[in-house]
């Protein structure tokens, strides 16, 4: 009987053993948001030279291809577009049974294929799951990738959870630059985000131009300070400049010295 336990227990440690790497394997390729599906298998695509990628001619499609192309700009891949029914290296399809922004990706040891419904959301958001596959080295900025692109063989089929996906940048509090800006959507777009909410005015400063009101951005886009604190329910304010009430005496002194000069 202890035998027969002590067998069972191996043989139950080792099938625990089994799963559990295979989930980390899985964690382990940093596809955020995790899909809904993935299954792995053994072996690698390599990503090198010049490939074809079977694409139409459709304005969206065209997108997908042209952001896919440029982003591997920094590797020693160079995409060539060809028909959807010529043979290629890569396959960007339509397939209309799937619903909007859901998509399938097959890594296979001689092609990969993305494919989604006719709005190419999912081509897109496939293309994001790709290039996580990817190594990290080729996101580098500063340099070159020169080694060759190994991408594990792999079957995804992922649709998002929510139809609103999504973040705020608050400028008008906190001005940022075009760079920045430009910077976040890019991160959005990596982690399948869709909807950006851009805050451009407030009472802190007014961040967006109206030519038939220039006053908005000549006055309305500047500040004296920066009030401290996440919150109005605190008393008494804190800024990181002077006293609020010391600005609103300032102003009220001033305009009594501009009524003065203009009597004399």
């Amino acid at each position: 009987m202890k035998y027969i336990w002590g067998v069972f227990t191996a043989i139950s440690l080792a099938l625990f053993s089994c799963g559990s790497g295979s989930k980390e394997s899985v964690e382990n390729y940093g596809i955020i948001p995790m899909p809904n599906d993935i299954t792995l298998s053994r072996g690698k695509y390599f990503l090198q030279g010049e490939k074809t990628v079977a694409v139409s001619s459709g304005e969206n499609e065209m997108k997908v291809f042209r952001y896919l192309e440029n982003f591997l700009k920094n590797t020693q891949v160079t995409l060539r577009a060809v028909s959807p029914t010529e043979k290629a290296d890569i396959y960007l399809l339509i397939d209309n049974s799937l619903k909007d922004e859901a998509y399938t990706l097959e890594v296979a040891s001689d092609a990969i294929r993305i494919c989604s419904n006719e709005t190419a959301a999912g081509l897109f958001y496939g293309v994001q799951s790709l290039l996580q596959l990817m190594p990290a080295e080729i996101y580098a900025s500063d340099r070159r990738y020169e080694g060759r692109i190994e991408i594990p063989i792999v079957s995804i089929k992922d649709a998002p959870r929510f139809p609103y996906r999504g973040a705020l940048m608050d400028v008008g509090r906190n001005f940022l630059p075009k760079e920045e800006v430009l910077k976040f959507l890019d991160l959005m777009a990596f982690y399948k985000l869709n909807k950006f909410h851009f805050h451009l005015t407030d009472d802190q400063g007014w961040r967006i131009e109206i030519k038939k009101y220039p006053k908005l951005v000549e006055e309305g886009s500047h500040r004296s300070q920066t009030q401290v604190g996440h919150s109005d329910y605190y008393y008494p304010r804190r800024f990181d400049g002077k006293n609020k009430r010391d600005i609103i005496h300032k102003k009220k002194l001033e305009r009594l010295l501009s009524m003065l000069l203009t009597v004399l």
